[in-house]
């Protein structure tokens, strides 16, 4: 596969519109950042890099955010973006408008958001429940839990069984991925089918206890290869890896996303912390000297 950088975005003190992004989310008109130091969403012109949009603030407002933490666009043609420490989700229009919100009633943080075409949400969560995948409507109310499909998972920690949700094409399911260790799951018809291995599956990591600030918390003993993200791109499922080693955040993983074959591993000619697919184009969040960049790249 080729790579054509198409154009770069960021990467200078005088740029302030990226400030610290953690996720990327994109179309075929607009890449859209979620930057929690900004507390808002930035979108950027698809064709050239240039600031289309931002939303959002810190506060607690109906247009402001509070360390957010997933971004995601429906088939409804919104932006969702959760912001557990409002206990919301603020639905935008892909042109920034402020659409309404969604509360979340103590389900817990949301790692990712995969929006269905009924209008529901699923949202993969941090926490210690047994039940670590959650359907809502957009009353906030919990239509379905679900369990994890590896069972011996029910009860291990939180940090171990982190995942990314990327919605299928058609808005009617998800496949859920793993972060560590073992693998990727379709999430259809209102239950998960069989799970599917990792090409490089590993063991979980065992976390530790430890004090943040004189208070308990678990971390894990050391960094290793994670998917930092998910995305289904016609019947593709393609999940970019992290970690330790030489080709940590150069890895793109393409299974079929419907058996689950293996099907090849795209290697990136950079280094990119997080990645958005669009056709044939993608987008990538690094850093350059210091700075936070997105770079977008034409594939053949």
């Amino acid at each position: 596969m080729q790579a054509r950088t198409a154009w770069t975005r960021g990467g200078t003190e005088s740029d302030t519109t990226l400030l610290a992004p953690v996720s990327l989310v994109a179309d075929a008109r607009h890449v859209y950042a979620l930057d929690p130091a900004g507390s808002r969403v930035v979108a950027l012109f698809a064709a050239d890099g240039s600031t289309a949009w931002t939303a959002g603030g810190a506060g607690s407002g109906p247009r402001e955010f509070r360390a957010p933490s997933a971004l995601a666009l429906s088939p409804l043609d919104e932006v969702i973006v959760a912001d557990p420490t409002n206990n919301r989700i603020t639905v935008l229009s892909r042109q920034g408008e402020f659409r309404g919100t969604v509360p979340l009633r103590g389900i817990g943080h949301p790692l990712s958001l995969c929006p269905q075409a009924d209008s529901s949400i699923v949202v993969s969560l941090l926490t210690t429940g047994e039940f670590p995948v959650v359907r809502i409507a957009r009353s906030g109310a919990i239509v379905q839990r679900f369990r994890l499909p590896w069972p011996d998972l029910h009860h291990v920690s939180a940090l171990a069984v982190q995942s990314e949700a990327a919605a299928l094409p058609d808005g009617k399911g998800c496949v859920l991925a793993l972060a560590l260790g073992r693998g990727f799951a379709r999430l259809e018809a209102d239950r998960f089918g069989p799970p599917h291995a990792y090409v490089e599956s590993m063991e979980l990591p065992v976390p530790e206890m430890t004090e943040l600030h004189g208070r308990p918390m678990q971390r894990l003993p050391k960094e290793q290869s994670a998917a930092r993200g998910a995305f289904v791109v016609a019947d593709h499922l393609i999940v970019p890896f992290g970690g330790t080693s030489a080709d940590a955040g150069r890895i793109e993983d393409v299974y079929d996303a419907r058996s689950g074959q293996y099907l090849y591993t795209h290697r990136l000619p950079f280094w990119s912390a997080r990645t958005a697919l669009a056709g044939q184009r993608s987008y990538h969040l690094m850093t350059v000297d210091g700075y936070p960049v997105i770079r977008a790249v034409d594939r053949s």
